[in-house]
């Protein structure tokens, strides 16, 4: 399989970031990852106050089921 040149980037720019906080001494136990996604608001929430202000406050979630694994895999596959 080949990667999209979109992800390729993204994979090069993780692998970077990484290789600059990488430990002195190599891991040999469990390793804990923690990823954080943030999404551009909808303009149909944008548009609302209401709504705008309840998503900023992280009391609106999104409606649609977000496919975890995409988002990981640009992280975890360098």
């Amino acid at each position: 399989m080949r990667d999209p040149t979109k992800s390729k980037y993204f994979k090069q720019y993780v692998a970077l970031v990484a290789s600059q906080h990488r430990p002195e001494t190599i891991i040999t136990g469990p390793v804990f990852m923690d990823v954080r996604v943030y999404r551009p608001m909808p303009k149909s929430i944008s548009n609302s106050k209401k709504k705008k202000e309840q998503a900023e406050k992280g009391l609106l979630q999104p409606t649609t089921k977000l496919d975890i694994d995409n988002y990981v895999k640009g992280v975890k596959d360098p």
